[in-house]
């Protein structure tokens, strides 16, 4: 006869913090997951899918290219060298007997964290079943258990364990002969066990406590590459997590839900360009474009440059009032993907120039990240010359279209 005993573990924030956010997270918005397990007789490690299914939703290639090389770990006074690991929730040692058969798939979810988190936290339910639960194969005969190499001083190896089994009562006695001829005694009890009951805590009054407010603590995870997919902290978790479907505005939704196909491939070309970028391994180019004498606009090619088409001017390029001279208001406004270049002048109205080549094939508007430069000299330009008269409005051209 079983005796319930439900034993409470404390996730450790403070040392396994993304594991912790992870599980928690898990428990809150999916209702298939629990933060209570019951240990089955003869319980091990059942390794189901999911992880599995992570790494092929995501390739290597091109993506973890950009984690960092190193993190700092919690208390550790020097950088942590950075690996990660897929960690699952549920664990996979309370995973159904069945769970890596065919049709069967174990509801779990998977976070890509740090590996030492991911290990430090597992060690909450490493042998738990072996240590507090009565029954068969668990704990219910003493035996030797991880670092536990000898048994409690009086006791041996192979005895009953009656800090879990309580006989009650002997039954009836069964001789068997074996091929040897030796006949063996066993003899049936009724007994108490202890069912034990895994259930995972967490502190509340931690300080950086996961919620919805600061996406579950994703945004913290050093296992996001956040330079190649700074739009997506979810990229650490399987494509089809619920939080896709509530990561942001019905506009970023959307956007992430057509750029999580990319994970399973290599990282596309136009990624790992701004990505470089952003890491500063590919500084972009400072004017893609310039003013031409007469006022119009050109697009600067390799040995020379060609005027933009009309068609060009109308559909890619907005003229957008400055508030000041440095235009530094609007500058906030431009996305990584679009190009602008200042220009002076008190009216300002879009050229209507005609299509001239100046190169012999036209050089495309590359796509690249570019940084607004005023026509003063300033810290952020020391590099351009100095104006030559005082104008009190200012216009940045804005690439609206990446081609």
């Amino acid at each position: 006869m079983p005796i319930i005993k439900t034993i409470q573990k404390q996730c450790d924030f403070a040392k396994h913090s993304q594991a912790c956010y992870h599980y928690y997270s898990a428990i809150q918005n999916d209702a298939r997951m629990s933060s209570v397990y019951t240990c089955r007789d003869n319980n091990k490690r059942v390794n189901g899918v999911k992880t599995r299914d992570w790494r092929i939703q995501h390739a290597k290639k091109g993506w973890e290219d950009y984690l960092p090389k190193s993190y700092m770990f919690h208390d550790s006074k020097e950088p942590k060298k950075l690996a990660c690991e897929r960690d699952e929730w549920p664990p996979g040692y309370f995973n159904p007997p069945n769970a890596n058969r065919p049709g069967v798939v174990a509801p779990q979810l998977v976070r890509y964290i740090p590996s030492g988190e991911n290990g430090g936290a597992a060690q909450q339910w490493t042998s738990f079943c072996d240590l507090e639960d009565g029954g068969l194969g668990n704990g219910q005969i003493r035996k030797a258990i991880g670092a536990r190499k000898k048994p409690p001083p009086g006791k041996k190896f192979g005895d009953i364990n009656e800090e879990l089994v309580r006989l009650i009562r002997p039954g009836k006695e069964k001789v068997n002969k074996g091929k040897d001829g030796k006949e063996t005694t066993t003899t049936e009890f009724d007994a108490q066990f202890t069912r034990a009951v895994y259930e995972i805590t967490f502190d509340k009054h931690f300080a950086r406590f996961p919620s919805k407010e600061n996406d579950w603590g994703l945004r913290d995870n050093p296992c996001w590459p956040k330079d190649i997919v700074p739009n997506d902290p979810g990229w650490v978790l399987l494509t089809d997590d619920a939080f896709y479907k509530t990561a942001g505005p019905l506009e970023l939704v959307a956007e992430l839900q057509a750029q999580k196909a990319l994970y399973k491939l290599a990282a596309p070309k136009d990624m790992v360009q701004r990505a470089d970028i952003r890491q500063g391994l590919n500084p972009p180019s400072k004017r893609p474009f310039d003013l031409t004498e007469d006022g119009g606009l050109a697009i600067r090619g390799v040995n020379s440059s060609r005027r933009l088409t009309h068609e060009e001017l109308q559909r890619d390029i907005q003229i957008i009032p400055c508030a000041d001279n440095t235009c530094s208001q609007e500058r906030k406004l431009l996305h990584d993907d679009e190009e602008g270049l200042i220009i002076p002048g008190t009216t300002i109205s879009p050229p209507t120039l005609p299509s001239i080549n100046i190169d012999s094939t036209p050089t495309i508007v590359p796509r690249a990240n570019l940084e607004i430069r005023t026509n003063t000299r300033t810290p952020l330009s020391p590099e351009l010359p100095a104006a030559t008269k005082n104008s009190s409005s200012h216009g940045t051209l804005r690439n609206r279209r990446v081609l």
